[in-house]
């Protein structure tokens, strides 16, 4: 099976994401608003540039936390970010979400985001 099946079995319309100038308060409000864990972080076309977490403002309220409220989601995010194809097959992306312990993952066509799958998302086509 592959991810674009995945992608149109979930019926996902909206995908939010974000500005890397966006404040990570913000972020978080939407994090928090929309009961999600991870937003991506797009450019003016749609590229995807990042990705910020709840784990990633957690950490940085830790290690920077004077700084938390005047910081951009920027200064906090994941920009190495790995993605998925729709044409990648469900158990290969799957593989991937468990080896590199991440929980989410952008799916990407034609370099734009296309998508945010959860490791939830998976649940139903494991064997």
């Amino acid at each position: 099976m592959q991810i674009r099946e995945v992608v149109s079995e979930l019926g996902q319309v909206d995908t939010y994401c974000c500005d890397a100038s966006l404040s990570l308060l913000d972020a978080a409000q939407i994090l928090t608003k929309n009961k999600i864990g991870a937003l991506p972080v797009v450019d003016d076309d749609y590229g995807l540039i990042g990705v910020i977490s709840e784990r990633d403002i957690v950490r940085c309220i830790a290690e920077r936390a004077d700084e938390f409220f005047g910081s951009c989601v920027e200064t906090a995010m994941t920009s190495k970010v790995i993605t998925c194809d729709p044409d990648d097959q469900v158990e290969d992306v799957y593989n991937v979400l468990v080896a590199n312990k991440i929980r989410h993952i952008p799916v990407v066509e034609n370099s734009e985001l296309s998508v945010m799958l959860s490791i939830r998302d998976f649940d139903r086509y494991r064997l």
